[in-house]
């Protein structure tokens, strides 16, 4: 293994509904993801985050036909989206929590 080699790629590993997944994040996945978060514009937003999404599950599982990726996608974006943050560090299950309690109230 070369010196650099076990910078190539992490795994952030989570599970959705029972289903695991160990999905190939890199640093620009994570300015990706960042910037999609970023659009003021909700459809916008949910637009590029549902490409993201998309474009790294293809990328992880190339054995998956697209149609299934999209109707995994439409079924389960959120609780995916939820689980990867996580599961990447970029939030907490307790901070999802509180804003779900939050969303729940208004």
């Amino acid at each position: 293994m070369g010196k650099f080699e076990k910078y190539h790629k992490t795994a952030a590993e989570f599970e959705v509904d029972g289903e695991h997944f160990a999905i190939e994040f890199k640093v620009r996945d994570r300015i990706k993801l960042a910037a999609a978060y970023e659009q003021k514009d909700a459809e916008l937003r949910f637009t590029k985050l549902y490409e993201f999404y998309s474009n790294i599950l293809k990328r992880t599982y190339p054995e998956e036909k697209t149609e299934d990726i999209d109707d995994f996608l439409n079924l389960k974006i959120e609780k995916f989206s939820i689980e990867l943050l996580i599961a990447t560090g970029l939030t907490t299950r307790e901070e999802q929590d509180r804003l779900r309690a939050e969303i729940a109230k208004k």
